[in-house]
């Protein structure tokens, strides 16, 4: 028998040959007992056969996947595909359950080199089987509502994009011109404006027209009056120019009715500031999809919105505003610099130091500035609330709030030498305690204030769900008032539960035992006792005997006389409980 060892055998020159199946291991087949060899390609083909394919150490997390390429890198990944023959092509292809290689597959890849004269061009096509069948079709864009598709060239920048569809109103040129086959460009808006003036050209030389015809019916009055035995033909001649003149107004007519459809086609798109003067009444659906203002919106006059507006430039109303349905404000673009909404009664206002700031209100100098809530109604059912929502994820798809989380935040900034405190020199936050499910919604309020002469902020108080804690002084100016358990009847023994009671007062004829419970920590309870019987009486107080002003674990009552105890529980259990007693 051979004494070699595998752990003595030499290593593989260079590791496995590139055609693994030149490469042989040692194995054994557990279920049948045989020890044979096998090739590195035949353990390759048994390890993908019939296992997910998992390149880094990662777990599978997305169902039905047959590939899965994970990593960490502070750049980025890539899944890098290479043709290194020039005259090629490297591409992805899926293909459909009844594809071939000519018809029904998707394929993304970039040509090689010295491919012709497509070479270095990148592609994405599909192919159908060119019967007219269904498939062929590419569907290119976003499945979440309200985006866009976006064409860029020279940068993966917002400058770089040149064209834009957005919802379903159709394909918007950012800064490029249209281009057409002889060679000629025009934009959008000039093409309609061209269009307008078109039309409006045809409407004057119409009404030219009716001018001249008006001409012709003069002469022809004239002509009867120097005439007047012609009556037949007069008639006719006159019944001829008033056919023109209707013609002619009919003409004029669709003529600026044609201009007015070529103003209507710009899509409500203006490049610079739209000013109006006088009233606004919008019947219809103002949106992002429909008329959009690229500059400032300003309305002195009365603005009545009955549909759906959508601003996404800033907007100035300096009339009345009465918005029968839903305005949204969609400003994307707002930054520390700028309010996505701001209302000013002055004009202007302080640039914010706070980046996401959605709202801005600022009001007259000198004169309070107020946020009115109204609400009525027949019962408690309406009123008034100032509602914080908090979830974790995204606005499509929240995912539960986590301990700790801010629900909502009040704050009040204050300025200081040189701009405003950033997160509020007091403020009151409203904090999750534990991670939040439709039946556990675990709450505090946290109170915080900054002290003189700091800019840092503490907190100073937490209202918990069952417990206060002040960090600070607590200063009453009248004292506290505590509910007071009055125990009815004689008492032979009462228990003292220190999670719930404060004060005790009891009679009693007889013998006395009292019970401690429910120790809590830094707590003091007071009670008074009466000795309403003839004779002396004895008092089991519940504390150790050294853990007593008396000594001993008793005391006794003379007649009708009163006992004062007061127990102190420091570290919640009997051992660390102390009672002081004083009785006559």
């Amino acid at each position: 028998m051979s004494t070699v060892k595998i752990s003595q055998l030499p290593n593989i020159p260079g590791g496995l040959n590139a055609n693994t199946s030149n490469s042989l291991f040692l194995g054994v087949d557990i279920p049948t007992g045989i020890t044979g060899k096998f090739t590195a390609t035949q353990l390759a083909d048994r390890l993908y056969a019939n296992n997910i394919l998992n390149v880094g150490d990662n777990p599978i997390v997305l169902p039905d996947v047959v590939a899965q390429f994970a990593g960490d890198s502070e750049a980025y990944l890539q899944v890098n595909l290479l043709n290194s023959v020039a005259n090629g092509s490297a591409d992805y292809v899926a293909t459909a359950d009844v594809g071939t290689d000519t018809t029904h597959y998707i394929d993304l890849g970039i040509n090689n080199s010295n491919y012709g004269t497509s070479a270095l061009d990148g592609y994405l096509v599909v192919a159908g089987d060119g019967t007219g069948d269904p498939g062929g079709n590419l569907m290119l864009g976003s499945i979440t509502s309200g985006k866009q598709i976006e064409f860029i060239i020279g940068g993966f920048e917002q400058a770089n994009v040149v064209a834009r569809m957005i919802d379903d109103t159709g394909f918007r040129l950012v800064k490029k011109p249209i281009i057409f086959a002889d060679g000629t460009s025009q934009n959008t808006a000039a093409a309609s404006a061209s269009f307008s003036q078109e039309a409006f050209a045809t409407a004057n030389v119409a009404a030219a027209n009716t001018v001249a015809i008006n001409t012709l019916a003069t002469a022809a009055y004239g002509r009867a009056n120097t005439a007047s035995g012609n009556t037949v033909a007069l008639q006719a001649q006159m019944s001829t120019t008033n056919t023109n003149i209707a013609s002619v107004n009919t003409f004029a007519q669709a003529a600026f009715s044609k201009a007015n459809n070529a103003l209507a086609n710009t899509s409500g798109t203006f490049a610079g500031d739209l000013t109006v003067t006088g009233n606004v009444t919008v019947l219809g659906t103002t949106s992002s999809t429909g008329p959009i203002t690229t500059g400032n919106l300003i309305v002195s006059g009365t603005s009545t919105l009955t549909g759906n507006v959508s601003m996404i430039a800033n907007t100035y109303m300096t009339g009345a505003v009465t918005v029968n349905s839903t305005m949204v404000l969609a400003n994307s673009n707002f930054s520390a610099t700028e309010a996505a909404f701001r209302i000013t009664a002055a004009g202007s206002s302080q640039i914010p130091t706070q980046s996401g700031t959605m709202m801005q209100i600022t009001g007259k100098a000198n004169t309070p500035t107020r946020i009115l809530v109204d609400s009525f109604g027949t019962s408690n059912a309406a009123y008034s609330i100032i509602a914080g929502r908090s979830a974790r994820g995204t606005v499509n798809a929240p995912t539960p709030t986590q301990n700790n989380d801010i629900l909502l935040r009040i704050a009040g900034n204050s300025y200081g030498t040189t701009g405003y405190a950033p997160f509020g020199a007091a403020r009151i936050d409203f904090v999750a305690t534990e991670n939040q499910t439709d039946t556990a919604r675990g709450s505090r309020i946290l109170f915080y204030n900054t002290p003189n002469g700091s800019n840092v902020v503490n907190q100073i108080a937490s209202f918990n769900a069952d417990s206060v804690y002040f960090t600070g002084t607590v200063a009453p100016q009248k004292g506290f008032i505590y509910t007071p358990t009055m125990l009815q009847g004689a008492q032979t023994a009462f228990t003292i539960d220190f999670s719930t009671t404060s004060l005790i007062k009891a009679e009693l004829v007889a013998d006395l035992t009292i019970t401690l419970s429910n120790y809590v920590y830094g707590k003091v309870v007071e009670v008074w006792l009466t000795n309403t019987s003839g004779n002396q009486r004895t008092v089991t107080h519940g504390c150790t005997a050294l853990n007593s002003t008396i000594n001993s674990t008793t005391f006794n009552m003379s007649a009708t006389s009163s006992a004062y105890l007061r127990y102190f529980s420091i570290d919640g259990d009997q051992a660390n409980t102390f009672v002081s007693v004083q009785h006559a």
